[in-house]
């Protein structure tokens, strides 16, 4: 349930960008392969225990949750490489993908304008007078 909600979440908050709509649908395919498995354990889990709650089919079910829980972690882990590779080139330009009146997919170029700006903040000391001084 949570894959299918952060998958429906992420394709919803698509850019336009054609670097991060890439982006986005590799970790949509991930979420959705590595929450597939887990949900199918978790629904048999639950028939487990509503059919034969005196039974202890459920610890069997349980004890490969855990496990399939820290797979889960991992394997996102592990495939940062594979969502970011192609998103880090900087010899690309940036451009939007719309689609035209017949249908065809066309890139134009984006004017991007960055600007920073630099804050300093100074810590200021006041010394105190000691008593002997007044």
């Amino acid at each position: 349930m949570l894959s299918f909600t952060l998958a429906f979440y992420l394709n919803a908050h698509r850019t336009g960008l054609r670097k991060s709509n890439d982006v986005i649908t590799k970790l949509i395919l991930l979420t959705v392969t590595t929450g597939m498995l887990t949900t199918l354990f978790n629904i048999a889990d639950l028939i487990a225990y509503i059919t034969h709650p005196d039974n202890l089919y459920v610890l069997c079910f349980n004890f490969m949750l855990g496990k399939l829980y820290a797979n889960a972690l991992l394997t996102s882990l592990n495939s940062r490489e594979y969502v970011l590779k192609d998103a880090l080139t900087d010899h690309e330009t940036l451009g939007f993908t719309s689609s035209g009146s017949n249908g065809n997919v066309r890139t134009e170029p984006a004017e991007i304008h960055i600007a920073m700006d630099k804050l300093v903040v100074q810590r200021l000391t006041i010394k105190k007078p000691f008593s002997s001084d007044l």
